[in-house]
Protein backbone atom coordinates (compact mmCIF):
# COMPACT_ATOMS: atom_id res chain seq x y z
CA UNK A 1 0.00 0.00 0.00
CA UNK A 2 1.25 3.45 -0.87
CA UNK A 3 1.93 6.64 0.98
CA UNK A 4 -0.24 9.54 -0.24
CA UNK A 5 2.81 11.83 -0.46
CA UNK A 6 4.48 9.40 -2.87
CA UNK A 7 1.46 8.60 -5.08
CA UNK A 8 2.10 9.93 -8.60
CA UNK A 9 -0.29 12.51 -10.01
CA UNK A 10 -1.42 10.12 -12.75
CA UNK A 11 -2.51 7.58 -10.11
CA UNK A 12 -4.21 10.32 -8.07
CA UNK A 13 -6.19 11.41 -11.13
CA UNK A 14 -7.06 7.78 -11.91
CA UNK A 15 -8.32 7.30 -8.33
CA UNK A 16 -10.48 10.43 -8.55
CA UNK A 17 -11.88 9.37 -11.94
CA UNK A 18 -12.56 5.86 -10.63
CA UNK A 19 -14.27 7.23 -7.52
CA UNK A 20 -16.47 9.55 -9.62
CA UNK A 21 -17.37 6.78 -12.05
CA UNK A 22 -18.20 4.16 -9.42
CA UNK A 23 -19.58 6.19 -6.51
CA UNK A 24 -22.92 4.76 -5.45
CA UNK A 25 -22.44 1.51 -7.36
CA UNK A 26 -21.42 -1.96 -6.21
CA UNK A 27 -17.85 -1.22 -7.37
CA UNK A 28 -17.60 2.15 -5.66
CA UNK A 29 -16.47 1.31 -2.15
CA UNK A 30 -13.28 2.85 -0.81
CA UNK A 31 -11.92 -0.63 -0.31
CA UNK A 32 -12.46 -1.62 -3.93
CA UNK A 33 -11.05 1.63 -5.36
CA UNK A 34 -7.96 1.24 -3.15
CA UNK A 35 -7.49 -2.36 -4.27
CA UNK A 36 -7.82 -1.46 -7.96
CA UNK A 37 -5.10 1.20 -7.66
CA UNK A 38 -2.79 -0.52 -5.18
CA UNK A 39 -3.08 2.13 -2.46
CA UNK A 40 -4.48 2.18 1.06
CA UNK A 41 -8.09 2.98 1.86
CA UNK A 42 -6.92 5.99 3.86
CA UNK A 43 -5.04 7.25 0.80
CA UNK A 44 -8.17 6.96 -1.34
CA UNK A 45 -10.19 8.86 1.27
CA UNK A 46 -7.57 11.63 1.52
CA UNK A 47 -7.11 11.96 -2.25
CA UNK A 48 -10.83 12.11 -2.90
CA UNK A 49 -11.44 14.52 -0.01
CA UNK A 50 -8.57 16.86 -0.95
CA UNK A 51 -8.67 16.78 -4.71
CA UNK A 52 -12.22 16.24 -5.88
CA UNK A 53 -15.75 17.45 -5.35
CA UNK A 54 -17.13 14.10 -4.24
CA UNK A 55 -18.51 15.00 -0.82
CA UNK A 56 -18.23 12.28 1.77
CA UNK A 57 -16.86 9.54 -0.46
CA UNK A 58 -16.41 6.69 2.00
CA UNK A 59 -16.79 8.95 5.02
CA UNK A 60 -18.28 7.15 8.02
CA UNK A 61 -20.34 10.21 9.00
CA UNK A 62 -21.94 10.30 5.53
CA UNK A 63 -22.74 6.61 5.79
CA UNK A 64 -24.27 7.19 9.23
CA UNK A 65 -26.38 10.11 7.95
CA UNK A 66 -27.57 8.03 5.02
CA UNK A 67 -28.43 5.11 7.31
CA UNK A 68 -30.31 7.42 9.69
CA UNK A 69 -32.30 8.82 6.78
CA UNK A 70 -33.11 5.34 5.51
CA UNK A 71 -34.22 4.22 8.98
CA UNK A 72 -36.41 7.32 9.44
CA UNK A 73 -38.06 6.73 6.07
CA UNK A 74 -38.61 3.04 6.86
CA UNK A 75 -40.13 3.91 10.24
CA UNK A 76 -42.44 6.49 8.70
CA UNK A 77 -43.61 4.00 6.08
CA UNK A 78 -44.07 1.30 8.75
CA UNK A 79 -46.16 3.70 10.86
CA UNK A 80 -48.37 4.47 7.85
CA UNK A 81 -48.77 0.76 7.07
CA UNK A 82 -49.70 0.05 10.69
CA UNK A 83 -52.33 2.80 10.62
CA UNK A 84 -53.65 1.54 7.28
CA UNK A 85 -53.78 -2.05 8.57
CA UNK A 86 -55.77 -0.86 11.58
CA UNK A 87 -58.19 1.00 9.30
CA UNK A 88 -58.66 -2.12 7.15
CA UNK A 89 -59.41 -4.19 10.27
CA UNK A 90 -61.92 -1.57 11.44
CA UNK A 91 -63.55 -1.49 7.98
CA UNK A 92 -63.89 -5.28 7.97
CA UNK A 93 -65.52 -5.21 11.41
CA UNK A 94 -67.95 -2.43 10.39
CA UNK A 95 -68.92 -4.28 7.20
CA UNK A 96 -69.60 -7.50 9.13
CA UNK A 97 -71.59 -5.65 11.77
CA UNK A 98 -73.67 -3.96 9.04
CA UNK A 99 -74.19 -7.31 7.32
CA UNK A 100 -75.59 -8.81 10.54
CA UNK A 101 -77.82 -5.85 11.40
CA UNK A 102 -81.47 -6.52 12.29
CA UNK A 103 -82.77 -3.58 10.28
CA UNK A 104 -81.70 -1.70 7.22
CA UNK A 105 -82.71 1.44 5.37
CA UNK A 106 -83.42 1.02 1.69
CA UNK A 107 -84.02 3.83 -0.72
CA UNK A 108 -85.03 4.60 -4.24
CA UNK A 109 -84.98 7.77 -6.23
CA UNK A 110 -86.01 8.69 -9.70
CA UNK A 111 -89.05 7.62 -11.62
CA UNK A 112 -91.25 9.84 -13.74
CA UNK A 113 -91.76 12.27 -10.85
CA UNK A 114 -88.06 12.14 -9.81
CA UNK A 115 -88.92 11.28 -6.21
CA UNK A 116 -86.82 10.00 -3.36
CA UNK A 117 -88.14 7.34 -0.98
CA UNK A 118 -86.50 5.77 2.03
CA UNK A 119 -87.85 2.87 4.04
CA UNK A 120 -86.63 0.88 7.03
CA UNK A 121 -86.90 -2.90 6.65
CA UNK A 122 -86.35 -5.65 9.22
CA UNK A 123 -83.59 -7.42 7.27
CA UNK A 124 -80.53 -6.66 5.18
CA UNK A 125 -81.27 -7.50 1.54
CA UNK A 126 -79.26 -10.38 0.08
CA UNK A 127 -77.45 -8.25 -2.50
CA UNK A 128 -76.31 -5.81 0.20
CA UNK A 129 -75.19 -8.72 2.42
CA UNK A 130 -73.08 -10.01 -0.45
CA UNK A 131 -71.52 -6.57 -1.00
CA UNK A 132 -70.79 -6.16 2.71
CA UNK A 133 -69.25 -9.65 2.98
CA UNK A 134 -67.05 -8.96 -0.06
CA UNK A 135 -65.95 -5.64 1.40
CA UNK A 136 -65.16 -7.29 4.75
CA UNK A 137 -63.17 -10.07 3.06
CA UNK A 138 -61.14 -7.61 1.00
CA UNK A 139 -60.44 -5.42 4.03
CA UNK A 140 -59.39 -8.42 6.12
CA UNK A 141 -57.14 -9.66 3.31
CA UNK A 142 -55.44 -6.27 3.00
CA UNK A 143 -54.99 -6.10 6.77
CA UNK A 144 -53.32 -9.51 6.71
CA UNK A 145 -51.12 -8.50 3.76
CA UNK A 146 -49.85 -5.38 5.56
CA UNK A 147 -49.15 -7.31 8.76
CA UNK A 148 -47.30 -9.97 6.76
CA UNK A 149 -45.28 -7.30 4.95
CA UNK A 150 -44.06 -5.78 8.20
CA UNK A 151 -43.26 -9.14 9.78
CA UNK A 152 -41.23 -10.03 6.65
CA UNK A 153 -39.51 -6.64 6.82
CA UNK A 154 -38.64 -7.18 10.48
CA UNK A 155 -36.85 -10.37 9.54
CA UNK A 156 -35.13 -8.60 6.65
CA UNK A 157 -35.82 -9.23 3.01
CA UNK A 158 -33.36 -9.73 0.18
CA UNK A 159 -33.31 -6.06 -0.82
CA UNK A 160 -32.57 -4.96 2.74
CA UNK A 161 -29.71 -7.44 2.94
CA UNK A 162 -28.38 -6.26 -0.43
CA UNK A 163 -28.54 -2.61 0.62
CA UNK A 164 -26.82 -3.35 3.93
CA UNK A 165 -24.06 -5.11 2.01
CA UNK A 166 -23.72 -2.20 -0.44
CA UNK A 167 -23.49 0.29 2.41
CA UNK A 168 -20.89 -1.84 4.16
CA UNK A 169 -23.06 -2.40 7.22
CA UNK A 170 -22.51 -6.15 7.21
CA UNK A 171 -18.76 -5.94 7.72
CA UNK A 172 -17.99 -6.65 4.06
CA UNK A 173 -16.54 -3.28 3.06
Amino acid sequence: MGDTRRIPDAVRQAIIADARRTQGTSKGSVRQVAARHGVSQASVRRIVANESNLPGFGAPETRAKMQNGIEATKQSAADKRARLAEMFADAAIRALEDERADTCEVFNFGGKDNTFEIRRVNFVPVKERQILMTAAAIAADKHKMLDQYDSDAARGNDMDLFLRHMMGLDGAV
